[in-house]
């Protein structure tokens, strides 16, 4: 099986050497808890150490922003999109006057632009509005299925998705998503000794025999996300709207 680096120093340590290559990952976690960092970093990577080509599609018309926050990483976006390297595409909606962002993935200049592109490393950001804005055709569960086959390009897509629950050790619930995707890592904000503290966990990864413990990583200007060898025990969940 070919192994794709995830571009987050500690992490492929815990997945047997990077993401299978072509899966589906989803990427949840509260606010505040990095996912948007965590998926561009595994794009900028790709893309700066593997001359690989990366597709961005942002639908929470926060692009501007995101590209000038990650200017911290030394990340230049813009940059990246001038050379060929990088294309983002930030579709333009109005769901209030019905527009469907699953009929507009599925445009033909969209796929055209896409399949010509030919990403190797794919972002979505986030899954939950696209559900939220999208009118499900067949059902919630058969939108993403369709979703996750309209990237079927041999790419390795990552899908952001926000949560409003709260996880711990006594309760987890579970959405239509994380049963379709190939794999799955938590992100989360807890709170421990009066302060917050940020940890991943990797609940799925088909074809892997991946970490299960819930492991400390930092983020850090210049770097971006690192993974820390420091596994957590007993902690307060946090992750909450």
């Amino acid at each position: 099986m070919e192994r794709v680096p995830s571009g987050i120093p500690g992490l492929d340590e815990m997945i047997e050497g990077g993401f299978p290559e072509g899966d589906s990952i989803l990427v949840t976690g509260p606010p505040g808890s990095a996912k948007s960092t965590f998926a561009l970093q595994f794009l900028v990577k790709g893309i700066l150490e593997r001359n690989e080509r990366a597709l961005y599609i942002e639908v929470g018309e926060k692009l501007e922003k995101m590209i000038e926050h990650v200017q911290r990483f030394g990340w230049d976006l813009r940059k990246l999109q001038s050379e060929g390297k990088l294309l983002m595409l930030p579709p333009s909606l109005k769901p209030e006057e019905g527009d469907d962002p699953m009929e507009w993935l599925n445009r033909k200049e969209i796929k055209t632009a896409i399949s010509e592109f030919r990403p190797h490393r794919v972002v979505v950001d986030s899954l939950s509005l696209l559900m939220n804005y999208a009118r499900e055709h067949g059902g919630y569960r058969r939108s993403i299925q369709r979703l996750i086959a309209s990237f079927n390009l041999g790419s390795t897509t990552l899908f952001i998705s926000e949560v409003s629950r709260v996880y711990d050790d006594r309760r987890l619930d579970y959405s239509p998503e994380e049963f379709i995707v190939d794999g799955i890592i938590n992100l989360y904000y807890q709170r421990e000794s009066g302060s917050f503290e940020r940890s991943l966990a990797i609940l799925k990864m088909r074809g892997t025999n991946h970490s299960r413990k819930i492991t400390r990583f930092e983020v850090e200007d210049g770097n971006g996300l690192m993974v820390r060898n420091e596994a957590l025990g007993a902690v307060e969940w946090t992750s909450r709207d």
